[in-house]
């Protein structure tokens, strides 16, 4: 195994590979690719005024589709109102179009699965402020600030064997 030393600098944002890195990184590609991964594609507008987004939180995931309008938010076909019962996370989903002072301006079509409806409301929030942040990038500064486009990855823990519960544990007994 031959080793390879690289130096880094700091002058630009990543550092430069050497050659010898390159020819020993090659090995590991398939003939004919390259090693620069590929550009993310920039997420626009599609023909009919529409953006498209993704979110997710714990085990629900959401597909939003944001296009001007006149306010209606369907979740699955429901009205949001109809879908999620509690006001809480009615105001969940709203949030990202009080954030950008936009109540009332766009329609909002959301599929969404699995979880339940804390879940459900927080993806669906997430879906929204990416697809406004399409429509408006100024507003994408303000709502990562904010943390209304950053999925939160926390799941519930397992509940383990011989325990009552994940991290409850049974009263330990001497004798």
């Amino acid at each position: 195994m031959q080793s390879v030393r690289i130096a880094f600098s700091h002058s630009s944002s990543k550092p430069a590979k050497p050659e010898s890195l390159n020819i020993l990184l090659q090995e590991y590609v398939r003939p004919g690719q390259d090693l620069t991964p590929p550009a993310k594609p920039i997420e626009t507008l599609d023909e009919f005024g529409r953006a498209f987004a993704r979110g997710s939180r714990k085990t629900a995931t959401a597909q939003a589709w944001v296009v001007r309008g006149s306010g209606d938010v369907f979740v699955n076909g429901l009205h949001v109102a109809d879908y999620f019962g509690e006001v809480a996370h009615r105001e969940v989903v709203v949030r990202p179009f009080e954030v950008a002072k936009a109540l009332g301006s766009y329609n909002v079509w959301a599929v969404v699965q699995g979880g339940g409806h804390g879940g459900q409301a927080d993806a669906v929030a997430v879906a929204v402020a990416r697809a406004l942040a399409i429509h408006d990038p100024s507003l994408e500064t303000v709502f990562k600030q904010i943390g209304l486009t950053n999925i939160d990855t926390r799941q519930v823990e397992r509940k383990k064997t011989g325990q009552p519960k994940a991290r409850k544990k049974n009263t330990w007994l001497k004798r």
